[in-house]
């Protein structure tokens, strides 16, 4: 069941949202401090390796998630607006580099993130735009779906 996923599977944008019963500053913190998110972001919590973010405009972040001898299997992208405790906007490619040294990455999208207080919650809007696939737009929708369902597991448990 799709508790978070505000479109159909499959179709562009992909637009996520939760409410979440923590403030905004803390949300925005769990979304942009590397230690934390990667015990929540991705299939399931925990399946992160390690977060490289470098949280300004025109910074870049670099999710791992696989990393052997022979390949390396990330999400990354660059900061394009950065407004703590409000809004999150970053590209967004999924990269797969082989020890051989060929590469492939998926087209660069765009992921957009609004936080909106709510008294002592707070509302999360994510919109993921720019992926052309449907089998992209069906992996990304169930992927973060499963990523707010993990968020929301932890950010409860840590306020």
């Amino acid at each position: 069941m799709m508790n978070f996923l505000k479109t159909e599977l499959g179709s562009s944008p992909v637009i996520v949202e939760g409410v979440f019963a923590v403030p905004a500053a803390r949300v925005f913190e769990a979304w942009t401090d590397s230690d934390e998110i990667t015990q929540w972001f991705g299939a399931s919590p925990n399946s992160m390796i390690r977060a490289e973010i470098d949280l300004r405009v025109g910074g870049a972040w670099r999710f791992i998630f696989d990393e052997t001898e022979e390949k390396t299997v990330c999400l990354e992208g660059e900061y394009i607006e950065v407004s703590p405790n409000n809004k999150l906007v970053f590209s967004w490619v999924h990269v797969v580099k082989l020890a051989s040294g060929d590469k492939t990455a998926t087209e660069t999208s765009k992921v957009t993130l609004n936080f909106e207080e709510m008294g002592e919650s707070t509302k999360v809007t994510l919109t993921h735009e720019g992926i052309t696939s449907e089998d992209g737009l069906r992996g990304v929708g169930s992927g973060w779906e499963n990523t707010f369902a993990s968020f929301k597991s932890i950010i409860t448990k840590t306020k």
